[in-house]
């Protein structure tokens, strides 16, 4: 048996909670500022929400994005799925830059603000 000895913390458990949760502060952080969003990628948003927007399909499409919202990753292989469904209404390079935007935890909830921006500003015209 080796001479270490464990100190008990507070409430009986072993080791000191803060300096545990110093070590873990980042281990489930997804992003950094390397997958943070080009402005082309934001013109690529703008460029879709004004087409939801001008088809008037606002509501069915945030409704969607909202639920889909804590799987972001998943609903972008979800359009992928979707493709040959999906597709004719978009450039091949544009669709798949749109998955890869969707991919990024703020890119839907970016996507929604951008169309709601573009409805108050519908509704003011």
């Amino acid at each position: 048996m080796s001479g270490r000895k464990f100190e008990a913390g507070p409430a009986g458990k072993l080791g000191n909670r803060k300096n545990f949760r110093e070590k873990i502060r980042h281990a489930f952080a997804v992003t950094n500022a390397a997958d943070a969003l080009t402005d082309e990628d934001l013109l690529m948003l703008d460029k879709v929400a004004r087409l939801i927007v001008r088809r008037r399909l606002e509501a069915p499409v945030i409704m969607f994005l909202q639920t889909v919202t804590p799987l972001s990753f998943l609903s972008s292989q979800l359009l992928l799925v979707l493709e040959p469904i999906l597709g004719p209404f978009f450039k091949e390079e544009d669709y798949k830059q749109l998955v890869r935007i969707l991919e990024h935890r703020d890119g839907i909830d970016r996507f929604i603000c951008k169309i709601e921006h573009l409805i108050k500003e519908s509704q003011h015209d």
